[in-house]
């Protein structure tokens, strides 16, 4: 629990292990700045691709309605602001072919990069972005004062849902497969290509390396691959240990934990109140109890399980604030940016 014991890229061990974005402007360079490349080249050949109907929904309702156009627009502007408050080296990295030091060009911009990640499939990489393209492209605009106040809102959150759930459509139809690609498997971003294999990937993961999409029906159905049988058996003593349920790296567990405490989730202060959406009746059966929080990367186990005796008695959705940073949070590498 003290700074000295966060997570860092110097503790964290391989990279690929669940440490999530060290930084903001670190995302830029290793994400968006070739997405923007690819984004002018293709707009250039007349390639782009057409704007999707739910983006164009989600882009008429915020530009028809004047406080969130204006949180946009504020959003876009600070961030780009921030941008330029850099060090000379990190400004170099991260400026466009046209010398512009920037993180996202205009408001039309914004739109058309999300609209190119909500129709295709999150691209392996080398680095901690792995898998997780919106979050490259929002990681600096969510922690500037119009993004904190944008992704806080309920309305606005409502209205990002169905984007979100358009990609989730995508991702669960055959046409996600273009990564998963056994005629071209070192294609960029490939799933399957040697480097994939060698960050474990497929570690211990069942798959038809000879049947199309490695086996699979979409990449989500990649996504939560299952470990072929026999792999990780559980090594406790079944009457006093509990398994951790997914790959994760561990970040924090808490004990005798609290019925209602001031509530930030992964700036840690755990509250059951929260954590069960006001349910007060099911938050109070976890009094003093015991939680485990972890960090899982794109690359690994994404399934659950919980080897125990028992029966699920209640479950539920709870829809969240999807890019919601917690306010005051710092540019530390000891912090969570862009979570």
């Amino acid at each position: 629990g003290s700074p000295s014991a966060h997570l860092t890229l110097e503790n964290a061990g391989p990279i690929q292990m669940g440490f999530w974005v060290p930084n903001r402007i670190w995302a830029t360079a290793k994400f968006l700045l070739p997405l923007r490349e690819h984004l002018a080249a293709r707009k250039k050949a007349g390639t782009l691709t057409p704007m999707t109907p739910v983006m164009r929904e989600f882009k008429h309702w915020v530009t028809t309605h004047a406080v969130y156009r204006m949180w946009v627009n504020s959003m876009i502007d600070q961030a780009n602001a921030y941008v330029l408050t850099l060090d000379a080296g990190t400004r170099e990295e991260i400026k466009d072919s046209d010398g512009d030091t920037l993180w996202i060009r205009d408001y039309d911009s914004l739109f058309e990069l999300l609209n190119e990640i909500i129709t295709t499939s999150p691209s392996f990489n080398d680095t901690a972005q792995v898998g997780t393209p919106m979050n490259g492209l929002l990681a600096v605009s969510m922690a500037t004062e119009a993004g904190l106040a944008l992704f806080h809102d309920t309305t606005f959150n409502q209205q990002f849902k169905r984007v979100l759930d358009a990609w989730n459509a995508f991702l669960k139809s055959p046409a996600s497969l273009d990564k998963l690609d056994i005629n071209d498997p070192e294609k960029p971003g490939s799933w399957i290509s040697q480097a994939a294999w060698k960050a474990g990937v497929w570690d211990q993961m069942e798959h038809d390396a000879n049947a199309p999409g490695y086996g699979y029906d979409s990449w989500n159905a990649f996504f939560i691959r299952l470990f072929v049988p026999g792999a990780r058996p559980f090594q406790g003593n079944p009457d006093t240990d509990i398994n951790i349920g997914c790959e994760t790296t561990p970040w924090q567990y808490a004990d005798q934990l609290a019925f209602e405490t001031k509530f930030w989730v992964k700036d840690v202060n755990y509250s059951l109140l929260d954590l069960f959406a006001g349910r007060a009746e099911w938050a109070r059966l976890f009094e003093g109890g015991l939680l485990y929080q972890g960090f899982l990367s794109a690359t690994h186990y994404h399934r659950w399980n919980a080897p125990l005796d028992g029966e699920i008695v209640r479950s539920w959705v709870q829809h969240g604030t999807y890019f919601a940073q917690r306010p005051g949070q710092g540019e530390n590498q000891d912090t969570w940016e862009g979570t």
